[in-house]
């Protein structure tokens, strides 16, 4: 987590930059066409949201200049009410990142815009309806007679606030956004009377309320509570739909939450009052009729129900310390030694924390807690297949963590604790390690010398600490620890743990034999004694061979698979086997063997180091068993002595299409390291090129990378590999970009080092396939925004010439059945032309637009495809703008397609998007009245006589 920290605080400032460059994108846009500006917004928008969303983790470094954005983008969601959804989506991102009532804030207090806000929360568009609420959060706290503005303003904004609040059951933003501005509203002085009307309202008519009302009520009174003070009868109100609704289970998850939060409000309220058998009935409610009974706790619950239990805990620290004690003695007493209920010991561990973490943990308990959490640091549940409990052991160390940084002293039982987190750290999740790391850092900054007896203890400490700082930590088992403190510390205790995770799951044999020879060293607690025959007996039971071969004191040769006949059976012996097979010649029982066991996952290395220790192949199994082999495909190559023969025979099956794609990617990926003396480039070409597909995708990529890294890793390279390097390196797929450009050039890609590469290219066969690749991405118009977005606009900064375009030009012809990628590339060089004439690109020297229109007529006949027709359509369009002898060409071709196309969706098409850029003023009343779907003979002479 500090990591991530760490980055943002480091990006921070790039991304302010970013954010203010795209809201003056945003604020540049107004003054662009309705369509144009939509494409703009809708991108730009995206990429805001993302940038906010990286401060997620340091929601202070946004602060800092939010007031500047809220008021910039506020402007814009005021003056440009098309686009509002778009703007309020990002605004939403500032909300949820900085809190809504920090955002609320910035918005402008004007009066007059009460009108306008309140008629645009009537708008379908969530995003609009939640900005104009929260900018009523504001507008609403004015510092005089709400009635001065308007008469009927305080029911307007009730019933606006009531809509959003009773629309959903799911806490929904509009929700939040509404049920702060009804609180506020009714908390107003001069809104009293309202207030007892909602409250009395309220109570009477519960029993008949829906679940959103009844949740919309909750999360209105939970903010009443922190703005005004209710009187006892509204409090017992309050209380009694509450409790009505837990003890007759009708209440949902989410309305429990507010449930009790209210409560824990209401026993604060008490505590206040000094009404101490009302504080006792609440946490009786909160323990026993929730935590306690049949309610599914699920994990938000149980949050809340700590928090509101160590808030309640807080208050009773002011007054009543004495109820307090009892209160935390009570809870420490919910937990049995035998308890696996999971919800409730998460619940009950979490609250210990949480009042520890607000320091109002009287030091009595600080003993037992730290017993308590010790205790639950390896909890696991097994149900069926799945294993549960990591909840458990996050917040047992979370309450270790909030214990230890408010102990004066240390305690004996910490160097347990301490060897315990230690074993946590090297077996248990990523995040629980991280947790551990936590938990020993505070223990070791603030109890270290009491924790560690050894001479020169601060030097000692700081290596320890800095050592776990750079353990790059996983999923897996971290044998990088075992390495890190061997010298430093026993780790005696890691033997019995590791030899349970090899014998549960698998592990590194090597290190169990290394923690079994440790020499002596620092004990942090007294030594662990280990008994060799039962370790070897465990693993033999396990079927664990592959890890009693690597143990030095093991007496047993291999003799355990002498004979041995693989089957099904024997799934847990094949690493066992497999290392054996590593000192020997195999016998033709062991390939026949090893060819049926390759087919398992996870045994690449196993089969690399038999295959390298070996001095014959049987090539004809070899064969037959590779095209499907994905283990041996892997590890082929790295056979010592293969003949020139055998070596064709590898590269004639690595040709066949019908041969698996990541079979023929693993076996260019296992040359990259095993290049023959007898290797030709040209025997490489043809992957380049493919661009296999199935209902995967685009699988031939994974071919295509692995040629790329092989001429990248060897150096290899000639003309032709230069040809296809360049255009791999404008395809849409960044990985092929990225890996391509660097072997071409040596240099990181960019789009605009890219194009500049193209300003050196002399040769013509370059430039056409330069083109070729970039058309993939600069024409889509699907795939990955920003990647597609910047590599048009640096084809525009670059400024495409005469000769450019005849070669796009030169792609346009009409491909041969087979070829869909030769089709595909026709329609993305359209799409290409297209953009640069919608970006009204205009070239220095006049085009050949007959041979465009031409080849562009060519290409719409006779085809189904009505994504190139209107693509076509699109650029014949163009050409009568740009080139007025062609335009009655034009023109013929739209009237024939609306008198004859049978598509009506063609015909609709035209005009709707095409005719409408040609009808002027005068001409536009009857130009709507047009059904494009069924066009009749006087709308066909109405156009005739504007296209004329």
């Amino acid at each position: 987590m500090d990591d991530l920290n760490n980055q943002v605080i480091k990006k921070s400032p790039q991304l302010h930059v970013e954010i203010r460059g795209l809201i003056a994108e945003l604020k540049n846009a107004l003054v662009l066409r309705e369509s144009d500006k939509r494409i703009i917004y809708q991108s730009v928008s995206a990429r805001l949201a993302v940038i906010v969303n990286e401060f997620e983790l340091q929601p202070k470094l946004l602060e800092k200049q939010l007031g500047d954005y809220i008021r910039e983008l506020s402007a814009l969601f005021l003056e440009d009410t098309l686009n509002g959804e778009l703007i309020g989506n990002v605004i939403y991102a500032f909300a949820k990142v900085c809190s809504f009532k920090t955002v609320a804030l910035f918005f402008s207090s004007d009066v007059y815009l009460l009108d306008h806000l309140i008629d645009r929360c009537r708008d379908s568009s969530e995003a609009i309806k939640f900005v104009s609420l929260l900018w009523l959060c504001n507008l609403v706290l004015v510092p005089f007679p709400i009635e001065t503005i308007g008469a009927d303003l305080r029911e307007r904004l009730k019933e606006t606030a009531q809509v959003s609040l009773t629309r959903f059951a799911n806490v929904s933003r509009t929700q939040v956004a509404a049920s702060i501005l009804y609180s506020r509203l009714l908390s107003r002085p001069d809104c009293q009377d309202m207030l007892n009307s909602f409250l009395e309202s309220m109570v009477n008519s519960w029993s008949e309320a829906s679940p959103s009302q009844k949740l919309g009520s909750f999360l209105v009174v939970n903010k009443l509570l922190k703005r005004v003070e209710l009187s006892q009868v509204q409090i017992t109100g309050v209380y009694s739909c509450i409790m009505g609704d837990i003890l007759e289970s009708h209440i949902s998850n989410m309305s429990l939450i507010f449930s009790i939060k209210i409560l824990s409000k209401l026993t604060v309220n008490h505590i206040k009052r000094g009404s101490f058998i009302d504080v006792a009935e609440v946490i009786n409610n909160l323990i026993n009729d929730i935590l306690l009974s049949d309610i599914t706790f699920e994990t938000n619950l149980r949050y809340t129900m700590a928090k509101a239990i160590s808030t309640i805990v807080e208050q009773l620290s002011y007054t009543a310390v004495n109820y307090q004690n009892q209160l935390i003695q009570f809870i420490l007493g919910l937990v049995n030694t035998e308890e696996t209920n999971v919800p409730k010991l998460h619940t009950i561990l979490l609250t210990l924390g949480y009042i520890s973490l607000s320091k109002n943990l009287p030091m009595q308990f600080q003993s037992e807690c730290i017993q308590l959490a010790s205790r639950y640091l390896f909890f696991k549940v097994f149900k069926g297949t799945i294993t549960i409990g990591s909840q458990v052991r996050d917040s047992a160390c979370f309450l270790l963590w909030s214990v230890v940084r408010n102990l004066k002293r240390s305690l004996p039982i910490l160097a347990n604790v301490f060897v315990n987190l230690l074993q946590m750290l090297a077996f248990d999740e990523l995040l629980l390690k991280r947790c551990s790391v936590a938990v020993m850092q505070e223990m070791l900054g603030r109890l270290g010398k009491e924790l560690v007896n050894t001479t020169n203890t601060g030097e000692f400490i700081v290596n320890f600490v800095s050592k776990l700082d750079y353990l790059r930590l996983d999923q897996h088992i971290c044998y990088q620890f075992i390495d890190s403190f061997y010298h430093d510390i026993d780790l005696s205790f890691l033997i019995a743990p590791l030899v349970d995770v090899i014998c549960e799951e698998d592990g590194d044999g090597l290190y169990l034999n290394k923690l079994l020879k440790q020499p002596k060293a620092l004990e942090l607690v007294p030594k662990s004694t280990t008994n060799f025959n039962q370790i070897v007996t465990r693993l033999r039971m396990a079927n664990r061979w592959h890890v009693l071969f690597q143990l030095d004191d093991l007496k047993e040769g291999c003799h355990a698979f002498d004979n041995f006949v693989f089957d099904e059976s024997k799934l847990e012996m094949i690493r066992g086997y497999l290392f054996c097979l590593k000192f020997k010649q195999l016998s033709e029982l062991d390939w026949h063997n090893l060819l049926k066991i390759s087919k398992y996952a996870n045994l690449v290395e196993d089969i690399r180091q038999v295959i390298l220790n070996q001095k014959e192949l049987p090539m004809h199994e070899i064969l037959y068993h590779l095209p499907h082999d994905r283990n041996l495909s892997c590890t082929i190559f790295d056979f010592p002595d293969l003949m020139q023969h055998q070596y064709e025979q590898l590269m004639k099956l690595m040709k066949d299409d019908r041969v698996d794609t990541i079979v023929r990617a693993n076996l260019i990926d296992n040359l990259i390291a095993n290049i023959p003396v007898f290797f030709k480039l040209h025997d490489v070409y043809d992957h380049f090129d493919d661009y296999t597909t199935t209902d995967q995708g685009d699988v031939g990529s994974k071919v295509r990378i692995a040629a790329i890294k092989l001429v990248l890793k060897n150096s290899f390279i000639d003309d032709t590999i230069k040809m296809k390097l360049i255009r791999l390196s404008g395809e849409l797929m960044d990985k092929i970009r990225h890996l391509s450009f660097k072997a071409l050039t040596g240099r990181d890609f960019s789009w605009r080092s890219f194009f500049s590469y193209y300003g050196t290219v002399k040769n013509h066969q370059f430039k056409v396939e330069f083109w070729r690749g970039v058309a993939f991405t600069c024409g889509s118009f699907v795939g990955h925004t920003k990647t597609i977005n910047e590599s048009f606009r640096e084809l525009l900064i670059y400024g495409p010439n005469e000769e450019d375009f005849e070669i796009w030009l030169a792609f346009l012809k009409r491909t041969g059945t087979g070829s869909k990628r030769e089709a595909k590339l026709v329609s993305m060089v359209l799409q290409m032309i297209l953009k640069v004439f919608d970006s009204n690109y205009q070239f220095k020297n006049e085009l050949n637009y007959q041979n465009l229109f031409v080849k562009c007529y060519n290409l719409h006949i006779n085809t189904k495809n009505l994504t190139r027709i209107m693509t076509v359509l699109q650029i014949f369009f163009h050409i009568s703008q740009r080139c007025p002898e062609l335009r009655q060409r034009v023109y013929d071709r739209f009237l024939w397609i609306l008198r004859n196309h049978p598509s009506k969706e063609l015909g609709a098409f035209i005009g709707e998007s095409i005719l409408f850029e040609v009808v002027d003023d005068t001409s536009f009343s009857r130009y709507e009245k047009i059904d494009w779907l069924d066009v009749k003979h006087s709308d066909i002479a109405f156009i005739e006589e504007i296209l004329g």
